[in-house]
């Protein structure tokens, strides 16, 4: 059934219906509804001034030899701390091109709103094609909606840290790209997962992260037998060389391991916090045990649900270590 029925003009001035299904209703409401309260956050506390890493990742290592004629291609890959951010800096050097050389931190918040965005529908949409019921997509929709709407973590909203966007939109789309591989050919597999990949590595150190949790996904699809193909292996083989070297390349700041945790204890205190006490994570427990047990077909969608559990666990391993204390 059609969701809504809008009228537009045509080129001869005749009116004409054009209809709009109820997902894509849903979809740009909750495009809207997100990317909405992001702009009101930026609107009313954004920052018409650089802040922090911006004086000197920004300003003074990317826009200054911009504007000398010294910039390179190893400027734009090499390290900022931990990172290496060649996407956030290429964005960032893009902006700051089409704004006539001038800096504004406001326009980057409003971008990477978008940016943040973008990856959130895309992140909805393929959990809406994970689920068995489509009466339950609705509810699924209101409540994702409920969670990405209330501004959590404001600092990430207000600087100009688009790398971490990249890094989260190219991690969904290596995911999807990896589990949505049951029709597709070797070329047309292998491609699009080894670009994202790559691209994942480029924006954040937790890149390795996404390579991870692919590996792992592949080595249990293939140890239940859902995938057991040379393609698989060959996909394993290439993504856990590729993990291997971002992990080799990742500079060691000293300075930063006060940061770290310092034993087993901080560790997991750490995990506890971000877990709460593991509670909220028991149904993606049960989810990933059920999902073993029934072992879908290879190209089925919960596997995308069972490889963002892993991502996201992955992730939370990395910072309860990197930052735990």
């Amino acid at each position: 059934m059609p969701g809504a029925v809008f009228f537009h003009k045509t080129s001869t001035g005749m009116s004409q219906q054009r209809v709009i299904s109820t997902g894509q209703f849903h979809a740009i409401a909750f495009f809207a509804l997100v990317l909405g309260i992001k702009f009101i956050v930026v609107a009313n506390y954004g920052n018409t001034i650089p802040f922090w890493d911006q004086w000197d990742a920004e300003i003074d290592r990317l826009y200054r030899p911009w504007l000398e004629g010294n910039l390179d291609w190893f400027s734009l890959i090499a390290p900022h701390n931990e990172h290496r951010i060649f996407t956030g800096r290429v964005l960032a050097l893009l902006l700051f091109v089409l704004g006539g050389n001038v800096v504004n931190p406001m326009l980057q918040s409003a971008v990477n709103a978008v940016l943040h965005t973008v990856a959130l529908l895309l992140l909805l949409q393929a959990l809406l094609r994970a689920l068995p019921d489509s009466s339950s997509r609705l509810p699924v929709t209101l409540v994702v909606a409920l969670i990405f709407a209330v501004p959590l973590g404001v600092e990430n909203i207000l600087f100009n840290n688009s790398a971490l966007y990249f890094l989260i939109l190219f991690g969904i789309l290596f995911i999807s790209a990896l589990t949505r591989s049951g029709n597709q050919s070797i070329v047309g597999w292998f491609a699009p997962v080894l670009a994202t990949a790559l691209l994942g590595c480029f924006s954040f150190a937790s890149g390795a992260i996404t390579l991870a949790a692919g590996v792992a996904l592949l080595a249990v699809q293939w140890l239940t037998g859902v995938r057991r193909t040379h393609a698989t292996i060959i996909m394993i083989v290439m993504l856990t060389l590729m993990m291997v070297a971002s992990v080799h390349f990742t500079p060691s700041i000293p300075a930063h391991a006060s940061y770290k945790s310092r034993s087993l204890v901080d560790f997991a205190l750490s995990m506890l916090s971000m877990t709460g006490g593991l509670v909220f994570y028991a149904p993606s427990v049960v989810f990933m045990y059920r999902q073993l047990r029934k072992k879908p077909d290879a190209g089925d969608p919960s596997w995308f649900l069972f490889a963002l559990l892993l991502w996201v666990l992955g992730q939370m391993v990395i910072i309860a270590y990197g930052r735990g204390h």
